[in-house]
């Protein structure tokens, strides 16, 4: 090679390099978790510099990743499925993973398909076949919360927010008032073919409700399948194999289409203000897989751009900050791709999205959740 082709080679190598680690100096999303699956194990990964590295922190065998949840740079929950989904459990670390635990959960839950942290000690979680956990322990005990009024059938994604009414220092000075969560469930397979399957607590379990999303799909087909809350008030919500996304701004009172995007169902959303919401959506080979929106209402017109970053792999897992920064986890199904997994990142809107480099190559992942971020 060229002394002036080997520096030009160099200098873009570097240039690469240079771009993704600014990225990832410059965004917000510091430290976070990544879980998914290989041929035989659950995999969880973590970062502690925005993603320039990512390590594995552990393989729990005969197990899926189902869903990751953040709180600090000490604690994190996952939650687990049997490829069946006949069983699961909860992990949890206290120690920014590196050693994570698993909780003892009531017996016959099934497998645990969504987990929200709100606290060093609070948590919300969902099985696939509706059993609704909380713990405010640490997950020493989870308890199941009734709700007798409501039959869960499928939960695809639940979402909760938590919230101090009152104020109880402790001798530092912090606050120590019980947590008012409200807590999103989508039933994929609810009352009146998924018309009524947004399942929501404003009262932290002790009373919930179903509520009505008017579907633009004719039923069976409407199934409410996506959730993702910004406020106790304002939440986005999407359907099964459909892009069309709604939003209700008075706490699931009333729920309203609010626009649609390419064909097919929302597989992420993360609504990082009231009128703006990231999404990932898998379309078909045809149209290059995996697609990332950053949808918005502005003066009550709908809008969004959209992104195709990495042809022949589909996007699963979303995690936001705000308009700019947004980190994207997924897989392909092609056999001759490697890695199996990805993860984009980008500080600018989309305009530009950097691959982060994975320590391994057999693993797809499925979710992902930042310290600080609002997924």
């Amino acid at each position: 090679m060229k002394k002036a082709s080997l520096f030009l080679f160099v200098l873009t190598v570097l240039l690469i390099t240079t771009h993704g680690n600014a990225l990832a100096l410059n965004s917000p999303l510091k430290v976070g978790w990544v879980i998914g699956w290989d041929e035989n194990n659950a995999v969880i990964l973590h970062t502690k510099n925005g993603g320039r590295k990512w390590v594995v922190q552990g393989k729990w065998a005969g197990y899926v990743g189902n869903d990751i949840s953040a709180v600090d740079r000490q604690t994190a929950w996952a939650a687990l499925g049997s490829p069946d989904s006949t069983s699961g459990i909860i992990l949890h670390t206290t120690h920014g993973g590196a050693t994570w635990t698993e909780q003892t959960l009531p017996e016959g839950v099934g497998a645990i398909k969504g987990i929200k942290g709100l606290t060093r000690h609070e948590a919300w979680a969902v099985s696939l076949t509706g059993t609704i956990l909380h713990t405010t322990d640490g997950g020493k005990v989870w308890n199941i919360v009734k709700h007798p009024d409501f039959l869960i059938k499928q939960v695809n994604r639940m979402d909760a927010i938590g919230y101090r009414d009152v104020r109880t220092e402790d001798r530092l000075g912090r606050n120590t008032g019980m947590i008012n969560a409200n807590v999103w469930i989508a039933d994929e397979l609810g009352e009146d073919s998924g018309h009524l399957g947004m399942i929501h607590t404003l009262y932290n379990g002790d009373i919930w409700r179903q509520e009505f999303i008017p579907c633009t799909i004719p039923p069976p087909s409407c199934k409410v399948h996506m959730v993702s809350a910004y406020s106790p008030r304002v939440v986005w919500a999407a359907a099964w194999f459909d892009g069309t996304l709604y939003r209700t701004a008075d706490g699931g009172e009333n729920w309203e289409k609010v626009g649609a995007v390419g064909p097919n169902d929302i597989d992420d959303m993360c609504a990082y203000s009231a009128d703006k919401v990231w999404l990932v959506q898998f379309q078909s080979a045809a149209t290059g897989y995996g697609v990332i929106y950053n949808v918005r209402l502005e003066g009550g017109e709908f809008g969004f751009d959209s992104f195709k970053p990495a042809i022949n792999y589909r996007y699963e897992g979303l995690t936001c900050v705000d308009d700019q920064t947004a980190l994207v986890v997924g897989y392909t199904d092609s056999p001759s791709l490697l890695p199996k997994g990805i993860i984009l990142a980008t500080n600018d809107g989309g305009q530009s999205w950097v691959r982060q480099p994975i320590p391994v190559d057999d693993a797809k992942f499925w979710k992902v959740s930042f310290v600080g971020a609002r997924r």
